[in-house]
């Protein structure tokens, strides 16, 4: 988990603030959504949450995907499927 918070926290954000600066605002005010098999084990949530707002020194919002085993796959489906509409 600290290779995650790392990466997003001193890699991502900052990128996406010097990249996207009005991207970045909305995204610091949006909950960060967990997705994939590991977003399922009980406390993960809570605890990347915790460790995100520590390394920013603010309070980040986490949440988990409804289903987040299978989200991944229905987010690629839903890109494919959008592809073929406008080919």
């Amino acid at each position: 988990m600290s290779d995650a918070v790392e990466e997003i926290a001193n890699a991502f954000l900052p990128e996406l603030a010097n990249d996207y600066i009005k991207v970045y605002q909305l995204a610091l005010d949006r909950p960060i959504v967990l997705t994939g098999g590991m977003a399922c084990i009980p406390g993960i949530v809570e605890e990347f949450e915790e460790r995100v707002s520590d390394e920013l020194d603010r309070e980040v919002e986490a949440v988990a995907a409804e289903r987040p085993d299978i989200s991944p796959s229905l987010g690629a489906q839903r890109i494919a499927a959008r592809l073929v509409e406008t080919n």
